[in-house]
Parts: C-alpha cells; sequence; structure tokens
C-alpha cells in the first residue's frame, strides 16, 4: 500500500493539477482558542508566482476521488543541493 510523504518544511510537490508547491510550516493551529479544538494545518506556496496557502493536514495528505494524492512529493527543497540555487529549478527538472 502506497502511502503520502508526511509533509515537511521545505518539501516540494505536484499538484494533482499540474502546480508545484513549497511547504513553509507544518504545525497545529488552535481554531477556536479551545485546546480540544486543535488541529494540523499544511502551510504552502506556489512556486514561480508565491501565492500562499494553507490547508487541514487530512486534506492535503488526501486522495481525490480515492485514487490519486492531492499532492505527489518531489524532493525537499531544502536537503537537496540541486534546489538550494534556485526555487525554479525543481520545477523545471520535473516537466
Amino acid at each position: 500500500v502506497k502511502t503520502m510523504h508526511e509533509p515537511e518544511r521545505g518539501d516540494l510537490y505536484k499538484h494533482f493539477k499540474g502546480g508545484f508547491y513549497i511547504v513553509l510550516y507544518a504545525g497545529v493551529k488552535n481554531a477556536n482558542n479551545d485546546a480540544n479544538d486543535e488541529e494540523t494545518y499544511i502551510f504552502y506556496k506556489r512556486v514561480g508566482n508565491g501565492d500562499m496557502y494553507i490547508r487541514k493536514h487530512s486534506e492535503f495528505v488526501s486522495k481525490i476521488n480515492g485514487k490519486q494524492y492531492r499532492f505527489k512529493y518531489v524532493g525537499n527543497v531544502l536537503n537537496d543541493e540541486r534546489y538550494k540555487k534556485n526555487e525554479e529549478t525543481p520545477v523545471q527538472s520535473q516537466n
């Protein structure tokens, strides 16, 4: 059974519709100032235009129509020398 990569800071993902995104932060957000109402969220940005997004962890790692994952892990831009030089490099190499 194939599982989704656990999102971490610096991870590069390809969205099932084709865009590339980098995880900025994965952490707990307290939605209603209630300790019992905490959920993990993924904060990420689109490569190229820099638009920023937030999504519940459960949605980020979910499958679309039970078939394919919403995001496909490509690599980590913080740990891979190929990606440190230019944010566009991983996208160009994946097309």
